[in-house]
């Protein structure tokens, strides 16, 4: 275990962060059980990667797979782990103290040594321009100190579907944010510890095809040269992972499998917008529900709950996302999932059914029908009340009350 956290986060980060580090390395490992696959419905892409994934980074969606289900070492790819949550955790202008297990680790290394102090930014392009590994353990030391107390509280559970696919689309995300600044600098310089630094990007990839967002390098001997990046194109969002994409005078091949994978993307695949009001299902065409026992305003009255659709605002986290890819062909279909009727009592809220968006067989996304409003149960006091009103006020009422009467007593 250590010896290939050294080629990327380290032991310490592995340890302290094993929750989150499972999230991300479903799609940084290639393990995509359970997210939504297109993969073999295609012609297979003559591709040299051993193992190789293409992603729909906005809705996790598995355009292309091949043995993506492998479980494979991923050498220092894992540094975008260490970014993500360097970022997450600390400011750039944060400094951070090296200690002697991050001062003791091999090269690559950036050659700090035991209590050196540098900031926060300088160790994130050391770290992804030049995959340093004394730099990586270094700020995972620095984020553990503060974040360990918060994770170790947090249950250990299974990860649902939602949340694995939350994984998938993190790289995506980070490339939206802060780090496409440092992984897209073409090289950085700076000066500590009376020592003068400079690195160069050897993500080649950025020159290579037009709305390459970010990406990052990786090799050992035992995982050869692998490979995971991103393009964004017309909206669209694309994310390869490659693993075992050849060895020692093959480096260029993983350049070759990455543009394969993202032109078959770019040339197959559309956005369709999962906010746009003319695929979304319209609360007014919602039919309304019975419910068994509820109030009405009158006594023989059959009520129904009204519906509405749960706000995408109150929606639980990794319910919605904005958009997928879709193959040309493929359609998006809406299905309706409701009870047919209910028992009182129905409250404000209630979670009653679901829409589902669905292609073919994937279920994409989900949203809640809840309860417009609460329908109370028949009670006594309230058929009192209604009795003694209909009483009173019986006039040509009275020969109805005593035909209701005898006809619930004789059901």
């Amino acid at each position: 275990m250590c010896r290939d956290t050294v080629h990327g986060v380290g032991c310490f980060l592995f340890q302290k962060y094993r929750k989150s580090l499972l999230f991300l390395f479903l799609t940084l490992l290639l393990l995509a059980n359970g997210f939504p696959s297109l993969a073999g419905k295609e012609a297979e892409l003559s591709l040299y990667a051993t193992s190789a994934v293409l992603l729909d980074g906005e809705s996790g969606r598995v355009l292309y797979g091949k043995a993506e289900n492998e479980p494979m070492p991923n050498a220092s790819t894992t540094k975008v782990l260490t970014c993500i949550l360097a970022l997450e955790n600390c400011e750039l202008g944060e400094t951070v103290t090296i200690s002697d297990y991050a001062a003791s680790m091999p090269k690559v290394k950036l050659g700090a040594m035991r209590g050196e102090s540098y900031g926060v930014k300088q160790l994130l392009y050391s770290l992804m321009l030049e995959s340093h590994n004394d730099s990586a353990v270094a700020l995972a030391e620095h984020v553990g100190k503060r974040s360990v107390p918060a994770l170790a509280q947090k249950e250990e559970k299974e990860f649902s579907k939602e949340e694995s696919m939350q994984a998938v689309k993190a790289f995506a995300d980070l490339m939206n944010q802060k780090a496409r600044e440092i992984t897209r600098e073409p090289d950085y310089s700076f000066t500590a510890n009376k020592r003068a630094f400079s690195f160069l990007n050897h993500n080649g990839f950025l020159s290579m095809m037009q709305g390459a967002i970010s990406g990052k390098t990786g090799f050992t001997g035992k995982a050869g040269y692998c490979y995971v990046g991103a393009l964004e194109s017309e909206g669209r969002v694309f994310v390869v992972a490659l693993l075992a994409c050849g060895w020692p005078n093959n480096r260029t091949y993983k350049w070759k499998d990455t543009k394969t994978l993202m032109n078959y993307g770019l040339e197959n695949f559309r956005r369709l917008d999962l906010r746009d009001d003319k695929i979304l299902v319209q609360e007014n065409i919602l039919p309304e529900v019975r419910v068994l026992g509820g109030r009405g305003t009158e006594i023989d009255q059959l009520v129904s709950a009204k519906l509405r659709i749960q706000e995408r605002t109150e929606a639980r986290e990794g319910q919605t996302t904005s958009g997928v890819l879709l193959r040309e062909g493929e359609e998006l279909r809406t299905e309706i999932l409701l009870p047919k009727e209910l028992t009182a009592p129905v409250r404000e809220g209630q979670i009653l059914g679901e829409i589902r968006y669905v292609v073919g067989e994937e279920l994409l996304q989900t949203e809640c029908v809840i309860a417009a409003e609460s329908v109370e149960k028949i009670d006594f006091a309230w058929c009192l009340k209604q009795v003694t009103r209909l009483y009173l006020g019986l006039g040509r009422k009275e020969t109805w009350l005593k035909n209701w009467l005898q006809e619930k007593t004789s059901r």
